[in-house]
């Protein structure tokens, strides 16, 4: 059985359409193409990040060294609020 398609509308901002068509263009790919493509990386870097941070979260409940803890803890802050969340 083929995988069902489901048509979806949605207003992309302009900066977002910008690069779009930079890549459709590059890779010589009509527009819908280039959606489908950014949008199934997206999901897939979103369950890398996702995994990332279970793996992460387990290694920190795991560690008994508190410095180890410490630091662990800040990596999970920073994966999650971004590199420059604890200064």
């Amino acid at each position: 059985m083929a995988p069902q398609e489901t048509p979806v509308t949605v207003p992309l901002p302009a900066d977002l359409y910008a690069e779009i068509k930079r890549i459709s263009a590059n890779e010589n790919w009509p527009e819908s193409k280039a959606v489908l493509m950014l949008a199934k990386l997206g999901a897939k870097s979103q369950k890398k990040m996702e995994a990332q941070l279970h793996s992460s979260y387990e290694a920190f409940m795991n560690e008994s060294d508190p410095k180890a803890k410490d630091q662990l803890g800040d990596e999970m802050i920073r994966s999650i609020f971004g590199p420059e969340a604890l200064g």
